[in-house]
């Protein structure tokens, strides 16, 4: 299944060239990156999730409302650096894993942006 879902997104060299883009949208961060945030969103949805793009102080998270390895989180919180790698991979920027594993599982995920790609003052 993941090798299906990550056959339907686009390969890294296309990353590393959307990465050095100089094209910024109105808030000064590069609309690459972005995009390619939002792409690994939907590959999270694809895998039966429900996650939000979200903005905070400038940055990105990727909010969570249901986790589809729900099921595994609580007893095994490497699924979810897993899922985190996962995106990392997609998005070509760093991801940091907060996921809530209690009852109802749900995945957090935060966008590291660089100094670079972070919003002008």
């Amino acid at each position: 299944m993941l090798a299906v879902v990550l056959a339907h997104h686009r390969p890294r060299a296309t990353f590393d060239r959307d990465r050095t883009s100089s094209r910024s949208g109105s808030c000064g961060r590069p609309l690459a990156i972005q995009s390619r945030v939002t792409a690994a969103v939907a590959v999270l949805n694809e895998l039966g999730g429900l996650a939000e793009l979200e903005e905070h102080d400038g940055g990105f998270v990727i909010q969570g409302y249901s986790c589809p390895l729900g099921a595994l989180t609580p007893d095994h919180p490497e699924v979810c650096r897993m899922a985190g790698t996962l995106l990392a991979g997609i998005a070509g920027v760093p991801i940091r894993e907060h996921c809530d594993r209690r009852l109802k599982p749900r995945c957090c995920f935060e966008v590291a942006l660089s100094e670079s790609t972070a919003p002008q003052a």
